[in-house]
C-alpha cells in the first residue's frame, strides 16, 4: 500500500481472500475504498512492495509472492516468489523490463522491504536473501526509473524476513526495522538499522519493539515520528501475534498505549493519508483467518485509534 500524490489517494494491491491469492486493485479517498479495473494487472499475489516514487510520479510495485499450483493457502497449495516489477500511472499498470532485479523467487519469500528515498531519488529496496545460512546479509538494491543497481555498502543489515523500511525525513536516513525472525546463529533480537545513502548503521535505541515479524511502518507526517504496528511472533509450534503500537522520534523506539488497537495479528499494510492527517492500516493478514478491517490512527489525539 502506497499514498500515491498524482491521485490524492491511497492505492492498494494484492491480498488474501477465501478463494487464494488476488489481483485486486483499490483506491482510498479519505472516506471509501473503491475496487478499480485496470487493463493490466500484476499476478494474483501477497507481500507484494509498494513505495510512490516522487522521480517518475508513479506508484513502484516489486515481488511478493503467491501460488504456483493447489488450492488456497490453508489447503497446502505451492507457493511461488515473484521478481517482477510494476507502476501504476493513476490509470493501469504497467510491467517494467529492467536489466537486473532483485532476489525474488522461493527461497526469499516475505525478505523485502522497501521505501523512496528523497536524497537519492531513487526507490531503496532491502532484500532479506536466505535467512537460514548463519552469518549472512542481506541485499540493497536502488530503482532509478529504469533499472534495478545491487548496491555494495561497506556495512549491511544480516539476512532477514519480514523486515520494515519507511523514510525518516526528521534524520533524512531511511529506517529498517530487523525483527530477528531468521538467522539462527543470532538468535531472536531486533534490530534497528539506518540508510544515509551511502551505508547501513546499526543503531542502538534504548527500547526497541520485540522480536516479532510482520510489522507495518509508515512515517507519519502529523507526529514527525516513524510508526510501527505489528506484528507476528514464530516459535513453532508456538505462533504468537501482538497489537503493539511504537513510534521512533530519531533516538529510540517508545511503546504506546493506544485507547483502542486493531485484533492481533500481521501482515497488515499502512500508509500516511495526507488528507485524512492520519495513519491508514488495513488488511490482517496473519492472525486468526484474513481480516479487512480499515482502520485508523489520528492527531491530536494521539494515541487514540479508532476503527
Amino acid at each position: 500500500m502506497a499514498y500515491d500524490p498524482a491521485t490524492r489517494t491511497v492505492l492498494l494491491f494484492s491480498g488474501i481472500g477465501s478463494a487464494g491469492y488476488l489481483d485486486d486493485t483499490w483506491s482510498w479517498n479519505g472516506t471509501t475504498w473503491r475496487k478499480l479495473s485496470p487493463p493490466a494487472s500484476p499476478p494474483a499475489r501477497t507481500g507484494a512492495q509498494m513505495a510512490y516514487d516522487a522521480a517518475t510520479r508513479t506508484v513502484l510495485l516489486f515481488g511478493g509472492f503467491g501460488l504456483l499450483s493447489g488450492g488456497p493457502p490453508a489447503d497446502g497449495g505451492q507457493y511461488s516468489g515473484f521478481s517482477d516489477t510494476w507502476s501504476w500511472n493513476g490509470t493501469t499498470w504497467t510491467k517494467l523490463s529492467p536489466a537486473s532485479n532483485p532476489g525474488g523467487g522461493g527461497d526469499s519469500l516475505g525478505s523485502d522491504s522497501m521505501a523512496y528515498d528523497p536524497a537519492a531519488k531513487t526507490v531503496l529496496l532491502f532484500d532479506g536473501g536466505d535467512c537460514n545460512s548463519c552469518g549472512g546479509q542481506g541485499q540493497t538494491w536502488s530503482w532509478n526509473g529504469t533499472t534495478w543497481t545491487r548496491l555494495s555498502p561497506p556495512a549491511s543489515p544480516p539476512a532477514t524476513i519480514w523486515s520494515s523500511m519507511a523514510y525518516d525525513p526528521a534524520t533524512k536516513a531511511v529506517l529498517l526495522y530487523d525483527p530477528g525472525e531468521c538467522d539462527p546463529c543470532r538468535g531472536r533480537e531486533g534490530q534497528t538499522w539506518s540508510w544515509n545513502g551511502t551505508t547501513w548503521t546499526r543503531l542502538s535505541p534504548p527500547a526497541s519493539p520485540p522480536a516479532s515479524g510482520g510489522w507495518s511502518m509508515a512515517y507519519d507526517r502529523a507526529t514527525a515520528t516513524v510508526l510501527l504496528y505489528g506484528g507476528t511472533s514464530y516459535l513453532y509450534p508456538m505462533v504468537t501475534h501482538l497489537d503493539e503500537t511504537w513510534s521512533w522520534n530519531g533516538t529510540t523506539w517508545t511503546k504506546l498505549s493506544p485507547a483502542s488497537s486493531p485484533p492481533p495479528s500481521g501482515g497488515a499494510s499502512m500508509a500516511y493519508d495526507p488528507a485524512m492527517e492520519a495513519m491508514l492500516l488495513v488488511g490482517q493478514g496473519y492472525g486468526d483467518g484474513q481480516l479487512n478491517d480499515t482502520w485508523t490512527l489520528t492527531a491530536p489525539s494521539r494515541p487514540a485509534a479508532t476503527g
